[in-house]
């Protein structure tokens, strides 16, 4: 099914311009209001000077174990790189769509309090409403890739998501009563959407037995070195950003 297209909704070139601006012969003059979100990336596959694309053509004749997709890929010198990275290609993205959302850099904090303990979360970034400040989305960054210790990341990733939904209430899982993690792991992004159940509510807020447990289900990698696999992202993204703003207007 076609993304809707005109006035309010969605600039279809969007995603067929975002394929084109990662392609390597691309300037840095070129790729219109994507510009500086592609410098960015560009930066998370670039180490000491080095860029990714640099050492696989260098070592294509004699290995190809430094492919963009591989774990051998070093991590990214500062994790703000991959932070302001992120934040600004998303934002960009929902620029494709007119609405009242906006992706912050802000580090939105989660408590989670327990009978007999308690422990705090931090994101890397949300997409919050410009008129309610509610939260409809968040971010988490890496500077290494996800293949680098990766049940880490999903137990931080898990943790966040539970704190959301503490604090927040079942309206805000607005994906089908899912919500909605994006992930950047280097040069590589992820879509984690987690259901909202009330009975594993029940159990954070009250500590009632239930057998239900936080599901999390991600797609991806979308990696930033491939221009087909944003153009797949961009898609989903928009997708997803037309569905938050359908529910931001009823959410007060």
């Amino acid at each position: 099914m076609p993304l809707p297209n005109g006035p309010g909704f969605y600039n279809s070139s969007g995603p067929r311009i975002l394929s084109m601006i990662w392609k390597p012969q691309m300037t840095d003059g070129q790729g219109g209001s994507f510009a500086t979100a592609r410098r960015l990336q560009e930066q998370t596959m670039t180490v000491g000077g080095v860029r990714d694309r640099d050492i696989i053509q260098n070592t294509a004749v004699r290995s190809r174990s430094a492919m963009p997709h591989s774990t051998h890929n070093p991590e990214v010198e500062y994790e703000a790189i991959s932070n302001a990275a992120a934040i600004i290609l998303l934002q960009t993205l929902s620029h494709l769509v007119k609405t009242n959302l906006e992706w912050i850099f802000n580090r939105v904090h989660f408590s989670c309090k327990f009978t007999s303990m308690m422990y705090n979360v931090y994101t890397d970034g949300a997409l919050r409403s410009k008129t309610t400040s509610k939260i409809f989305g968040i971010l988490e960054v890496k500077k290494r890739m996800r293949t680098v210790n990766p049940a880490a990341i999903f137990a931080q990733e898990a943790c966040q998501v539970a704190g959301w939904l503490m604090e927040s209430s079942a309206e805000m899982a607005v994906f089908n009563n899912h919500y909605m993690l994006v992930s950047q792991d280097r040069h590589q992004f992820f879509l984690t959407f987690a259901p909202f159940n009330e009975n594993y509510e029940s159990y954070l807020h009250n500590g009632t037995d239930t057998d239900v447990f936080l599901v999390m289900h991600t797609v991806g990698p979308f990696s930033t070195s491939d221009a087909r696999q944003m153009a797949q992202f961009g898609r989903i993204f928009v997708a997803a950003t037309l569905v938050a703003k359908s529910a931001a207007a009823n959410i007060h």
